[in-house]
């Protein structure tokens, strides 16, 4: 998801002319926010480094969308822009969270971890996405997406935790409990009818995981009617998958580049150049 979608956040007719370098500065962050979240998205997820990257520059990018939400509001002088509202800022900070969390999914299961473990971070991942949702669908932040964004968020909210009770099934069936099993692929199988529902296109991203699901079930629902006949509890009655957050926001540092020269530091004088626009 890019802030850089001209049908999105930039569509709006809605302009501001201010001269101030404070507020240009908000301006720039917006726009390296947005770059972050485009290197963080084209990244090779097939191999490790790009999944590091990818998490990494995620991160920053919702780091620095918290920043510019603390900062732009005192050097605004009018209303703001659609892309500079808070309910904008706040959407767009838990969505590059959410992202960054799917990417630690993507690495755990990489890695082939425990069921346990992919089942927490997987829930999480849910929980994110859900906190995205609500957010980007308030009033001031809503017409700002592209018409595809708030039907794909809130698929990925149903397809990981439809993969988070996937991998808790995995979790009973290791240990025997069959009901349980068959009970979080119940709950698997409603989830990812949901989310296919909600983005019923060719890019909806968990055909693998429905597929998945639907064996999954078929399977323990015929070993338990012909074999187990054990009593499946439900799926309210199961207790909560555990979470597990892997990532967090990373505030810009500046100068951003660890190259940084002051290109006008020897044309001013001293106690000029050492003083800091705020």
């Amino acid at each position: 998801m890019s802030a850089f979608d001209k049908t999105g956040i930039f569509s709006s007719q809605h302009n501001i002319t201010h001269n101030s370098l404070a507020f240009e500065k908000m301006c720039v962050l917006f726009n390296v926010a947005a770059m972050m979240s485009q290197v963080a998205g084209n990244q090779d997820l097939d191999i490790d480094d790009g999944l590091k990257l990818s998490m990494k520059y995620f991160q920053l990018a919702s780091g620095t969308f918290q920043f510019i939400k603390d900062h732009v509001v005192s050097v605004i002088p009018q209303g703001p822009t659609p892309d500079f509202t808070q309910d904008t800022l706040d959407a767009l900070v838990a969505l590059m969270l959410a992202q960054a969390q799917e990417v630690c999914f993507m690495k755990a299961a990489k890695d082939q971890m425990k069921d346990s473990v992919i089942a927490k971070v997987a829930a999480q991942t849910g929980d994110y996405y859900a906190a995205a949702l609500k957010l980007m669908q308030k009033d001031q932040a809503r017409p700002c997406w592209d018409k595809d964004w708030i039907p794909l968020v809130a698929a990925k909210q149903a397809g990981f935790l439809a993969i988070a009770h996937y991998y808790q099934s995995l979790v009973h069936k290791a240990v025997l409990e069959y009901g349980e099993e068959l009970s979080h692929l119940k709950a698997a199988t409603d989830l990812i009818v949901n989310s296919r529902k909600c983005f019923d296109t060719v890019h909806w991203p968990f055909r693998n995981t429905e597929l998945a699901v639907q064996r999954a079930h078929e399977s323990a629902k015929r070993d338990n009617d012909f074999i187990y006949h054990v009593v499946v509890p439900e799926a309210k009655k199961l207790a909560a998958i555990p979470r597990a957050s892997l990532v967090k926001q990373v505030q810009p540092a500046f100068p951003l580049s660890h190259g940084f020269i002051e290109l006008f530091h020897p044309l001013v004088p001293n106690p000029t150049s050492s003083c800091t626009i705020c």
